[in-house]
Order: C-alpha cells, then sequence, then structure tokens
C-alpha cells in the first residue's frame, strides 16, 4: 500500500552574504541540518561557485544576486523569498574598511553602513514580522568582538557592528513570548577574504593567526538553534571581548590600535606582550570593581517597591552600615570605619589614567 500522506516542506533559511566567507559555512549548516537554503550575495558568478559547494542534506539551494546595500537590492531579495516562509535568517553581509578615518574615501564608508546598518534593518523588518505572525523564526546577526570596543583604525565599521549587535539584543528582548528567537554572532579575526577587501593587509590583524569559519559558522549556527542571546567563538575571542568590556574605553582603543593601525604588521613581535598586558590589566580591573564595590551589588533588594526603593543606597551615598573602599589616589574612604575585607591599595598602584597599553 503506498504512503498518501502529504510531503512535509524542508524548513527555509535565507543566507545573505552567503558566497564565502563565514555566510558561505552558515549555508553549509543549514544544509547539513535539513534545510533547504537560499544564498544571498552581491556577484552571481560567486554566488554560483558557492551553490555548487554545499552539498550536504539534499538541500535545495537556490542563489539570488543583489545590492544589499541599496534598497531596491532589498527589495529585489524579498521578491526572491517571495511568499515562502522563512523558518531562519542569517543577516551575514558586510564589509569593512581599514585606515585613518581622516584618510579614507567617503563614499567607501556610507556604503558600508548601508550594508551594514540600513540594509540589516530594511531586510529584517518584514521577516521579522512574518515570523512574528507564525509564532515562530530563528534570526542570526553577525555582529564581531570589534563591537564590544572603540575601534581605531576601523571607527566607521566598529561603529556598525557595535549597531549590529545592539539592535540584535534589544530586538531579542522586544520577541521574547512570539516564538523568534534572536542571536548575535560575534566573530574575532576569521579567515575570510575580509582583510584584503577591508585594505588590511598590513595590519597585525590582517596577517596573524585567524580563526577557521567553518568553526566560527558552527558557533553561530548552534547558538542560534538553541536560543541563545549571542555567541563570541573560541576562548581568545572571549577574553579579548572580556578585556575590551573591563577597560576604561580610552585604553580598549589604545589595545584596539595595536592590532588595526597601518604598519602594524611589522611590530606583530609587540603582540603577544600588548595581549598578556592587556589581559592582566582587564582582570585587574574587575577584580578592583568588585573590591571597590564590596558585596553591595550581590545582595538582593528587599521584596516590594517601597522597601526596594528604600533599601536603595541614594545616588553618591554608601549604603547603610557599609563604607566605600579608599579612594585608589591616597584620598581618605568616603563613610566611617573600615570596610571589613578591604586592603589598601599601595600608594603606588597607578590609576587608570597613568596605565598605558601597548607602544
Amino acid at each position: 500500500m503506498s504512503d498518501t500522506r502529504p510531503f512535509a516542506p524542508k524548513p527555509f533559511a535565507v543566507v545573505t552574504g552567503g558566497s564565502s566567507g563565514i555566510g558561505l559555512e552558515l549555508a553549509r549548516q543549514f544544509a547539513d541540518n535539513g534545510y533547504d537554503v537560499l544564498l544571498s550575495a552581491e556577484d552571481a558568478t560567486e554566488l554560483q561557485q558557492a551553490r555548487a559547494q554545499i552539498t550536504g542534506g539534499g538541500a535545495t539551494v537556490t542563489t539570488h544576486a543583489s545590492d544589499l546595500a541599496t534598497e531596491e537590492g532589498v527589495d529585489s531579495l524579498l521578491g526572491a523569498i517571495g511568499g515562502r516562509d522563512v523558518d531562519a535568517i542569517a543577516i551575514n553581509a558586510g564589509v569593512g574598511l581599514g585606515g585613518r578615518f581622516a584618510e579614507t574615501e567617503l563614499q567607501r564608508e556610507l556604503k558600508m553602513i548601508d550594508l551594514n546598518v540600513r540594509g540589516a534593518v530594511q531586510l529584517a523588518k518584514p521577516i521579522v514580522q512574518r515570523m512574528v505572525a507564525r509564532g515562530q523564526g530563528r534570526i542570526l546577526f553577525t555582529s564581531s568582538i570589534a563591537g564590544t570596543m572603540p575601534g581605531t583604525f576601523e571607527a566607521v565599521y566598529a561603529g556598525t557592528k557595535a549597531f549590529d549587535r545592539w539592535f540584535a539584543q534589544a530586538l531579542r528582548e522586544e520577541l521574547k513570548g512570539t516564538g523568534v528567537t534572536v542571536t548575535a554572532l560575534m566573530p574575532g579575526t576569521t579567515e575570510t577574504n575580509f582583510f584584503r577587501r577591508a585594505d588590511m593587509m598590513d595590519t597585525a590583524a590582517g596577517t596573524q593567526s585567524k580563526d577557521d569559519a567553518a568553526l566560527v559558522a558552527k558557533a553561530g549556527f548552534d547558538a542560534m538553534m538553541a536560543g541563545k542571546d549571542h555567541v563570541i567563538p573560541t576562548s581568545k575571542n572571549k577574553v579579548m571581548a572580556f578585556i575590551a568590556e573591563s577597560l576604561p574605553d580610552p585604553i580598549a582603543a589604545k589595545m584596539h590600535r595595536g592590532l588595526t593601525e597601518p604598519g602594524s604588521a611589522d611590530k606583530k613581535s609587540n603582540a603577544a606582550p600588548l595581549a598578556v598586558g592587556a589581559a592582566a590589566l582587564g582582570v585587574g580591573a574587575a577584580l578592583f570593581a568588585y573590591w571597590r564595590n564590596g558585596r553591595n551589588e550581590a545582595e538582593p533588594y528587599a521584596e516590594g517597591a517601597g522597601a526596594q526603593d528604600a533599601a536603595r543606597p541614594a545616588v553618591g551615598q554608601p549604603a547603610s552600615g557599609t563604607t566605600t573602599a579608599p579612594d585608589p589616589t591616597g584620598g581618605p574612604a568616603s563613610g566611617t570605619g573600615a570596610q571589613p575585607g578591604a586592603t589598601p591599595l599601595p600608594a603606588d598602584v597607578p590609576t587608570a589614567t597613568e596605565i598605558r597599553v601597548g607602544a
């Protein structure tokens, strides 16, 4: 007896920037995990070459060439999607540009903003609306650990990736309870064409050892499928992001400079001491912040709004029964008495403004 049950279509995924690098590897992940895939990029020839490389899972792979830095290009991709339900989308298309802002090409930077920011928002809007209406869907935005710090010599690019990161996180919170999840993929330096296209092959970042794009894509895919808020692939990138977000912004900008300054490829011998010094500084900053604040932040407030307000110390005032740590510059501690367990800092401990990272 023949099986007359209707054939269930495969879930459908869209990957932008899918002709190479992380996008191509994301498409492989989708195909290997039972999705049909629509690949989008600007170059039709590169898309066809990418399509030939995706053979897993018996997936149907289609392509669409359009410039997602333009409104017309995004509309064209939406037209290619048509009425088909999108189960997952990787909004991955993006470009970078390195160099001194005073010397880089404005038109390239404006197009980068159009692709990395405006195009991502324009594409996300109707996809999110359709997913919410269906009550299900998964969205992966490719940001970068460059979005965790001031991106010296990548000033515009890092700004776009900071946008992608926080846009994804805000959207995730808005969509809670709708059945739609949003994840930010935040890779570090990855083995792709990014640095060549961004004119950064003379930088320490452009010439250093990089992560495998397949590993980065798998981390992003797995995090998206698990509904995580974000993922930073590999331990070294997690450490880098932690350091960047622990340091004062001017020092983080200095750290980034050591990796992206034009000509820094010739100074790669300084990279290891820079990383070690920055790591130690980051950990020290985190521990100092904990020491300075004592255990006040870890203590829950009393139940109820009124009790909560009463228990919370006023801005600029120590909590009742406690005192703040001594001023690191040697000034007197605020409040009265000594904080239990607090150890005065040695007089020769530098303040944040006295610490320099790199040359």
